[in-house]
């Protein structure tokens, strides 16, 4: 298998907190590795992610310069993307990569699956994808589409359960997601608590706005799980 060069960020639908994964997860890989070249992208013209950033839309994001945000690189998101050919989408992920071999790229996808984007990166072998899974019987459709998707290209993926809060219904979802997708759904849950959602307010990833956070710490312990020993356990956080 290709050295997993890409981690995209996607769900299928909003609302699962595929935003917040994708720039605590980038984040997450800078801090636990300081010398992690990690950058961020993204891919949805509606710049979900960017204004989180509390940042303009690019005019042009395909040609536009990345912005340093928080320490890492970030290529912002902006409407011509939706017009964007599929040329022009992997010229865009080869700009962002910018020749270097160690680079990881994380990307934060448009919340759909037809768009021109998923076809571009789902292409590439080099990349995994990290799906953004709200426990509640409406994720469940978004959620096979998604992985027959993906499924269909040879990639591997993991699925992250996200979760507002601890009730029956929701933990009786996350049991049929391990069942159905058995190997593929993450240990980690991300509670999408308080502190995640004031980060969305202060415009900074939860791994730096409350790195203690039970969101946070998810998220550290995600980024350990899919890396493993690759991510040096005595980092600063």
């Amino acid at each position: 298998m290709s050295q997993i060069r890409i981690l995209a960020v996607a769900a299928g639908r909003g609302g699962t907190g595929k935003t917040t994964l994708a720039f605590a997860v980038a984040d997450a890989l800078r801090r636990l590795d300081p010398a992690a070249d990690v950058a961020l992208v993204d891919l949805d013209p509606q710049a979900g992610l960017t204004g989180y950033a509390k940042l303009p839309p690019a005019a042009d994001p395909l040609n536009d310069p990345p912005v340093d945000t928080h320490g890492l690189p970030f290529y912002r998101g902006g409407r011509t993307l939706a017009h964007a050919t599929d040329q022009q989408l992997a010229r865009h992920l080869e700009r962002a990569l910018d020749g270097r071999d160690d680079r990881v790229l994380v990307l934060d996808m448009a919340p759909a699956l037809t768009d021109a984007a998923h076809r571009v990166v789902f292409a590439r072998p080099d990349v995994m994808l990290l799906g953004a899974i709200k426990t509640d019987p409406g994720s469940f459709q978004s959620l096979n589409e998604l992985v027959a998707y993906v499924s269909r290209r040879g990639l591997p993926y993991v699925l992250v359960p996200t979760i507002h809060r601890s009730v029956l219904l929701n933990n009786t979802m996350l049991l049929t997601m391990r069942q159905q997708h058995e190997g593929h759904v993450s240990d980690v849950v991300v509670p999408l608590d308080g502190k995640a959602a004031e980060c969305v307010v202060a415009g900074q990833p939860v791994t730096m706005y409350a790195k203690r956070s039970k969101a946070a710490k998810a998220i550290f312990a995600l980024v350990e799980e899919l890396f493993g020993s690759a991510v040096p356990a005595t980092a600063e956080r």
